[in-house]
C-alpha cells in the first residue's frame, strides 16, 4: 500500500516539475512562493509518504512566508528566490 502511495507521490511530484517555471527570477517573488506553496502542499498531501521531509519543509516555508508578507525588501526578495530554487531541487529529489 505505501509502495503504490509513494509511486503516486513521485507521479504528482513528476507533474508538478513539468507545471513550475524552469527559471526563478529575482524580480518575480510571487513565482518563487508559487513554487514554495506547492511543493509544501505536495509534502502535506503525502505526508504519510515523506513525514521528516513535510516537517522540515513545513517550518522552512512558514519562515519564508513570513518573510514574503511581512517586509519586501530587496534582501527577503533575494532570499525568497533562493528559497523558490531550493523548491524546484526538492520537487526534483522527490520525483526520483
Amino acid at each position: 500500500m505505501l509502495e503504490k502511495r509513494e509511486q503516486e507521490a513521485r507521479m504528482d511530484a513528476k507533474i508538478l516539475i513539468e507545471k513550475s517555471p524552469s527559471y526563478i527570477s529575482f524580480w518575480n517573488p510571487g513565482e518563487s512562493m508559487g513554487v514554495v506553496t506547492s511543493v509544501l502542499l505536495l509534502l502535506e498531501q503525502y505526508k504519510d509518504v515523506w513525514p521528516k521531509n513535510y516537517e522540515d519543509y513545513r517550518e522552512r516555508a512558514l519562515l519564508i512566508e513570513k518573510e514574503f508578507y511581512n517586509d519586501s525588501n530587496l534582501k527577503n526578495s533575494e532570499s525568497i528566490q533562493y528559497a523558490g530554487e531550493e523548491a524546484l531541487q526538492i520537487l526534483k529529489a522527490l520525483a526520483q
